[in-house]
């Protein structure tokens, strides 16, 4: 089921643009979310901490994420699963190293058992 991206970004504009201490966390497509409310609406969130960009998701519903990730400027840390079935690690990291300065992506491992 696909969802409105466009609606849910509106809505965390609404929700966001009178804090100025904002800081977003975001999963999975609220990653997609927050960039879009960030480049068509304006917010401006401190920082933001991602975790599962669903870039195999996104590349599936024909969604164009690269504009939204060159134009973000929002210090922002993304961690993503190593194996994610929505978008692996290493596509995650040679997307946010293309497009964007902002984002520092991270490798988390499959399990807590894999943690040491």
């Amino acid at each position: 089921m696909e969802m409105d991206l466009n609606l849910e970004a509106k809505k965390l504009f609404q929700i966001g643009k009178n804090n100025e201490n904002l800081i977003v966390f975001a999963k999975s497509a609220g990653i997609m979310t927050t960039l879009i409310a960030i480049k068509d609406y304006g917010l401006k969130p401190q920082k933001c901490v991602f975790v599962g960009f669903p870039s195999d998701v996104l590349d599936g519903w024909g969604l164009n994420y690269t504009p939204y990730l060159q134009n973000l400027t929002t210090p922002s840390i993304l961690f993503q699963n190593i194996d994610d079935p929505m978008g692996s690690y290493q596509k995650t990291k040679e997307i946010s190293d293309t497009y964007t300065d902002a984002v520092t992506a991270v490798a988390a491992a499959k399990t807590a058992a894999n943690v040491h």
